[in-house]
Order: C-alpha cells, then structure tokens, then sequence
C-alpha cells in the first residue's frame, strides 16, 4: 500500500511518499508563497522521482497542526482533491505529534 504524507502548517512544508511503511520519497521546501503555490509543482517532482503514479496512492495524510491555518486548508483540500476521484482515505494527523515521533 502507498501513502502520501502532506505537511504545510509551517514555512518548512514537506510530502513524503511510503510504501508498506518505508519511505520511498521525500521532497522538503520553504514555502514562499502565501497560498502554498509550491506544493504541486513539489509532488509532481516527487512522483516522476519515485516513479510512482498518483492513482496508485491508497492513503493521503496530512498535517492538522498546529501552525498556519492556509496551510492546513491547502493541504487538506490538495489531499482530498486527489483522493476524491478513487474514493481513498484521507486522514489528519496532529503535526506536533508526528514530529515527536521522529525521536
């Protein structure tokens, strides 16, 4: 199963995709933009990268925050917008959360 993790509460916004639980890709950017205009072009680079094409992703998630309140929206809307057309799941995750679990 492959899962893409999208993170933008903050300017250091990230997507990272995994299959069965090992990081296959990672692409980390500061966010220059108000409107997080980077992030497609980011996981279009991401994808060719991993070689892995968006309708093969079974689970979207994303970063809840805390942090910028654009930034959750423009995540939760690129995730859902992307897995709208095959029915996936998108789940929110506490974004201070996942960072404690990176120790």
């Amino acid at each position: 199963m492959i899962a893409l993790a999208i993170e933008l509460s903050t300017a250091h916004a990230s997507a990272a995709l995994f299959k069965d639980e090992q990081l296959i890709g990672e692409r980390a950017w500061h966010e220059r933009y108000v409107r997080k205009a980077q992030l497609f072009g980011e996981l279009s680079g991401l994808l060719e990268e991993s070689r892995t094409d968006v309708s093969a992703i079974h689970t979207f998630i994303v970063g809840r925050g805390p942090g910028s309140y654009s930034g959750l929206r423009c995540a939760i809307a690129a995730a859902t917008g992307l897995a709208l057309p095959g029915k996936r799941t998108v789940f929110a995750v506490s974004s201070g959360e996942a960072l404690a679990l990176e120790t």
